[in-house]
């Protein structure tokens, strides 16, 4: 997790991805290697870390999920979805956060934001009405890597 409160200039992160999502109400202007985008809550952008990234607050300041991972080694994805039941994370889930909604999990409701790090015999997490941001880390396909 991240917060921007002002324009800023993002640093680079070289052989590795940036998977990046707001997740508070906000939204940002972002110039990503001159190209324009506005990032909006709740929609997943990717890009590069090696890219020049600088970016203007619209609406904020603003919290963002920020997953950088190395890619000789990995991938990543970030996926928001809106949820009304239960969900058991796939097994290349690591966390997963309520944006909005309702939701519990081992008798505990959980507050907006609050993380539930996934792995071997995690619980289900039941859902209402909630958009949901599931992280999940895959391992690259480049040969000899396991």
């Amino acid at each position: 997790m991240a917060d921007i409160d002002q324009d800023s200039s993002f640093s680079t992160f070289f052989g590795a991805d940036r998977h990046f999502v707001i997740v508070s109400l906000g939204s940002l202007q972002m110039n990503i290697d001159g190209e324009d985008r506005t990032a909006a809550y709740g929609r997943p952008e990717t890009f590069p870390g090696e890219a020049d990234v600088s970016v203007k607050l619209t609406i904020g300041p603003t919290s963002v999920i920020n997953l950088i991972t190395r890619r000789a080694s990995c991938t990543g994805k970030v996926a928001v979805e809106r949820i009304d039941g239960s969900l058991t994370p796939p097994a290349n889930t690591v966390a997963v956060t309520l944006l909005d909604g309702a939701a519990w999990t081992d008798g505990q409701r959980l507050e907006p934001l609050d993380f539930v790090m996934c792995g071997p015999g995690r619980a289900e997490v039941q859902f209402k009405d909630a958009l949901v941001a599931a992280i999940s880390v895959f391992p690259a396909s480049h040969p000899g890597l396991r």
